[in-house]
């Protein structure tokens, strides 16, 4: 009976060695996909000139977010990926449009030594340029989302092709190219080409970002030519330490006489302990009918842990006679119920990531 057991055992480690070899061989070419998130929900109060509003509102500080996000090793330095990213509005659990499915993010491609190559639906230059010049990370009023919300800037762009290039002597580069799919007369509209570079050393960092959009023409009259819009932006900032601060500016010229829109901004951040203090100033302006308008937001976030904190944020747009620019969160854009009106907001909330 020994000898029957003993048979019996080498017989089943001879058969499970190359079980589990196959086993690690799988394993080591599946994907590693992470589920992801964030959660923003506050309390607002905000009076657009004429009435104010007392709300539950989503996205004070970042929009509310999940998605999947994957890599696979290839060999050779070679990587594949994914990223997946849906908004949604975390006081009602709804998807407002148009981040319908996974409108913020949509991609897959590869990553290697030379870069990284992805088709899809993904952010443009312009987006990366003002980004990382904003203060507060396109969040919190003041933030520089009221570019976004202008169309001065296009934040992404669809059925496209992006790359990044690596890092080299802290400069790094982004191009990318998507077609607008228009109709066969104009098959050029909704195209999107875009051109950035970002160089970093040390605490200093300074971005730029230029991006063409062809527009479709108006249906009357008829025969009109597709018309590009260029939008340019560019920035920088330094950290200090203790203190950090940025400043930028940028416009988005239609074709046309007067048409464009132009900005600057300037911002301070400064820590206190657990949390900081956030500041921006956004001075807008358009040709259209001579707008002007400026935005003002200061704010304060404390940290309770590595992925949740509290904030609290007030701020307001000034809009002179014929001005009509809004009043931003990060989910949320506010614009005052007449030209001339001003917008203004205070909002606290928590935010969480996970």
């Amino acid at each position: 009976m020994k000898i029957r057991n003993r048979g019996i055992r080498r017989i089943t480690a001879a058969a499970a060695f190359p079980v589990a070899m196959m086993c690690t061989n799988v394993g080591a070419q599946q994907s590693n996909v992470q589920l992801y998130g964030l959660i923003d929900t506050g309390i607002a109060s905000v009076n657009n000139g004429q009435f104010t509003q007392h709300l539950v509102a989503s996205g004070g500080q970042s929009s509310s977010r999940w998605g999947f996000r994957g890599t696979e090793d290839l060999g050779g330095g070679l990587a594949a990926f994914f990223n997946l990213e849906a908004q949604f509005s975390s006081d009602d659990a709804s998807m407002p449009p148009p981040n319908v499915g996974f409108m913020r993010r949509s991609v897959v491609g590869l990553r290697g030594p030379w870069g990284e190559v992805s088709l899809g639906r993904d952010y443009t230059p312009a987006y990366w340029s003002l980004f990382e010049n904003d203060i507060s990370k396109f969040g919190l009023f003041g933030t520089l989302q009221s570019i976004n919300s202008l169309a001065a800037a296009t934040p992404r762009a669809s059925n496209g092709v992006f790359y990044l290039s690596p890092i080299m002597a802290g400069f790094t580069a982004r191009v990318m190219y998507a077609k607008g799919e228009g109709p066969a007369a104009t098959p050029n509209a909704g195209d999107v080409s875009g051109l950035g570079g970002r160089y970093a050393a040390g605490a200093f960092n300074a971005s730029i970002a230029v991006v063409d959009v062809k527009v479709a023409p108006a249906t009357v009259p008829a025969g009109l030519p597709v018309t590009t819009t260029r939008q340019l932006m560019g920035g920088g900032g330094y950290d200090f330490g203790p203190f950090r601060v940025t400043a930028g500016a940028g416009y988005s010229d239609p074709a046309g006489p007067s048409n464009k829109v132009s900005y600057l901004h300037a911002g301070a951040a400064i820590k206190a302990g657990a949390g900081q203090w956030l500041a921006q100033i956004i001075k807008l302006k358009t040709e259209v009918a001579g707008g002007r308008g400026t935005t003002l937001g200061v704010s304060y976030t404390y940290e309770l842990s590595k992925r949740t904190n509290l904030y609290t944020s007030v701020g307001r747009t000034w809009n002179n006679g014929t001005g009509r620019f809004p009043l931003n969160i990060s989910q949320s854009s506010f614009t005052p119920s007449v030209a001339g009106g001003d917008v203004r907001g205070v909002m606290a909330g928590i935010r969480h990531s996970f």
